[in-house]
């Protein structure tokens, strides 16, 4: 490996820290929405500062911003990447783990449910309060359809975003290859013009939180987004260096505010007549704020430092199987022990087993599925290699 390589492997495990204080903050948030608790709520209101550790809306952004930036860097360099091996790799990355995860939430919500707590938030009493039936089981089981997200786990909504568009990736990479970023910008904003027309004319209804295919259109930019990033990373990491100091704090301010108070900024919005695409000016508000936040992690060594300390690092490995497995834990936990404990001694606990099972769900689950794929693509990749060898040797066999 060059130093070149050497560098940007460094970086990735700088994102991957990224990821992982953004699952934090998803569980901060679902913990926050349980129940009204009135200090907590005003301290973490969108209108305070105090936000951002509870802000998964713009966690989720972040993510899928990471997400266009990672999956587009091999196409970027110019490899030759087989569709099949393509989708094989993702397929074991994102869902075999996502499976486990799924069938851990039904198997727990059929045993220790009760249909709901009354006492309890609107928000918790949408998940584990209706009957398991075949065609749920069977829905969630094939991940890319338009469904109710928020049955079992109602996390997996960006799940289905996720698994969508990376059928598509390769074809996205295309585009990032092919065009100038003036073009691929005006392309992600054609799509989420198409997508936001949804509001106001419904081709395709989302059934669970924001799941329709329409949503689909509007999230394939946000990846391209991630995706340019990676092509103009070291122009973006040149500008960045090149600011003086006041600059430098002056972007993180802007990045802080956007990634933050995107939710006001959405409403904004709406008072300006742009109701129809709320959702969208809150997403691209927070995507404004996290590739801030993703040329600042490439740019500035003093971000590298903290980014890569141990326990962030850890974080960054545990982040995928933090976001699948804690809201399981909680609403069991809140299930089984909301007449012994207090909610606050139950989220502490929420948060320890979330971590040690993630930690569990890591070492046994997604590494071993990474490694399947990884291994299975391998041995396709050398069987093609092997027989293209063979062709070329033996032309007259193939005739």
């Amino acid at each position: 490996m060059n130093e070149g390589d050497d560098c940007m492997r460094n970086r990735i495990e700088q994102l991957d820290s990224i990821r992982g204080l953004a699952a934090v903050t998803v569980v901060f948030g679902h913990i926050l929405l349980v129940s009204e608790i009135p200090v907590l709520s005003a301290m973490t209101s969108i209108y305070s500062p105090l936000s951002i550790i509870t802000n998964g809306h713009s966690a989720v952004m972040m993510f899928f911003l990471l997400s266009g930036f990672v999956l587009s860097l091999p196409f970027l360099k110019g490899r030759n990447i087989p569709y099949g091996a393509f989708i094989i790799k993702r397929f074991f990355r994102i869902y075999i783990p996502y499976v486990c995860s799924i069938i851990s939430a039904i198997v727990l919500y059929s045993l220790i449910s009760g249909g709901g707590i009354t006492s309890l938030s609107e928000w918790f009493n949408i998940s584990w309060n209706d009957p398991i039936t075949v065609k749920s089981i069977v829905e969630h089981l094939l991940l890319i359809g338009n469904f109710n997200s928020d049955l079992y786990n109602n996390v997996i909504w960006s799940l289905i975003h996720e698994m969508r568009i990376s059928i598509l990736f390769p074809l996205l990479a295309i585009l990032l290859v092919k065009f100038n970023w003036k073009i691929v910008v005006g392309m992600c904003i054609g799509l989420s013009v198409i997508s936001g027309m949804n509001s106001l004319i419904p081709i395709d209804p989302s059934i669970g939180y924001r799941t329709s295919y329409m949503e689909s259109i509007h999230f394939i930019s946000i990846f391209l987004i991630g995706g340019l990033i990676a092509k103009h990373r070291e122009a973006l990491q040149n500008i960045y260096n090149n600011f003086s100091r006041k600059m430098k704090w002056l972007l993180i301010l802007v990045g802080f505010i956007l990634y933050t108070y995107s939710g006001f900024v959405g409403l904004i919005g709406s008072a300006l007549g742009l109701s129809v695409y709320y959702d969208i000016i809150k997403d691209y508000t927070s995507v404004a704020g996290a590739a801030i936040f993703l040329v600042f992690a490439l740019g500035s060594k003093k971000a590298s430092f903290v980014l890569l300390y141990k326990p962030i690092k850890v974080l960054g490995k545990l982040s995928y199987s933090l976001y699948l497995y804690h809201l399981i834990v909680l609403f069991s936990l809140i299930y089984i022990l909301h007449e012994v404990l207090s909610l606050g001694l139950i989220y502490i606990m929420t948060l320890i087993i979330s971590i040690i099972l993630s930690a569990l769900s890591y070492r046994f689950i997604e590494v071993s599925s990474i490694t399947i794929g990884r291994n299975l693509t391998s041995k396709s990749q050398k069987n093609l290699i092997e027989g293209s060898v063979v062709q070329k040797s033996n032309p007259v066999e193939h005739i």
